[in-house]
């Protein structure tokens, strides 16, 4: 019956599977690869950063060396795979760039 219910969920919701969680390793087009473990962020430098988590939302700030020093990211889950950085200046008020496009991070097997 529950096997029932859940393929009746999957076909009425068109097959999109909703976005579980932000956390994991996310690479940007740059080549940056940044990892997400709840409170916790792990930047490409090595860097462990901390913010404020949520299920589909990131926000921290970046440490005061490299090209986005000081800035606030903000990280919001597009779907499974994809999710959204914004870098906001500073003082808060400006957006220093377009919003960029992440995606998960391919597992490689060695």
């Amino acid at each position: 019956m529950v096997a029932l219910a859940l393929s009746a969920m999957t076909f009425l919701s068109g097959g999109m599977a909703m976005a579980d969680s932000i956390n994991g390793i996310w690479c940007g087009q740059d080549g940056q690869r940044t990892e997400i473990s709840y409170e916790e962020v792990k930047l490409s430098d090595g860097t462990e950063v901390y913010g404020d988590y949520d299920r589909h939302h990131y926000v921290f700030k970046m440490p005061p060396h490299g090209e986005w020093a000081g800035a606030t990211v903000d990280l919001v889950l597009g779907s499974e795979d994809v999710v959204f950085a914004r870098y906001i200046s500073e003082s808060g008020g400006e957006l220093l760039s377009e919003p960029e496009k992440w995606t998960r991070c391919q597992s490689t097997v060695s």
